[in-house]
């Protein structure tokens, strides 16, 4: 297994994609099946960050700890929640992106009480993965 640092082809270049570690232990442990590699563990906002960026498709081989290997158009629900707008929240005073509120910013030490927070509006790219192979049967 891999920490997940892939390529998104978008246009004629390449898109790096990173995730942040979630800081929780609580959560789910979901893997990923890439070519012939298996990524994780990941928690929830790491995979729908995967399938907002088209990393994740609905024919991706997904699952969720031990359990058997899915297609993630059979996991209910994870197409619309990556649909789902998201709020970001940042420190007023430095702009440094912040896990909670309220909180200590971890750059420039303020409390923040009331963070500047942004909607997000998602959306799921179309862009083909370096290395994924189609599963089409003629």
């Amino acid at each position: 297994m891999t920490s997940f640092r892939k390529a998104c082809v978008r246009g004629n270049g390449l898109l790096p994609f990173y995730i942040r570690r979630p800081e929780s232990s609580q959560m789910a442990e979901w893997f990923v099946q890439q070519a012939s590699e298996v990524v994780g563990p990941l928690g929830p906002a790491e995979l729908l960050a995967l399938v907002r960026s088209g990393i994740v498709t609905q024919h991706t081989k997904i699952r969720k700890r031990d359990s058997e290997w899915l297609m993630a158009n059979e996991v209910g629900g994870l197409f619309e929640a990556a649909m789902r707008p998201t709020i970001e929240s940042r420190c007023p005073e430095c702009d440094v992106l912040l896990d909670s509120v309220p909180c200590q910013c971890p750059k420039c030490g303020r409390r923040v009480n009331t963070p500047r927070t942004r909607i997000i509006e998602n959306t799921i790219c179309q862009n083909q993965v370096l290395g994924d192979e189609d599963d089409k049967t003629n």
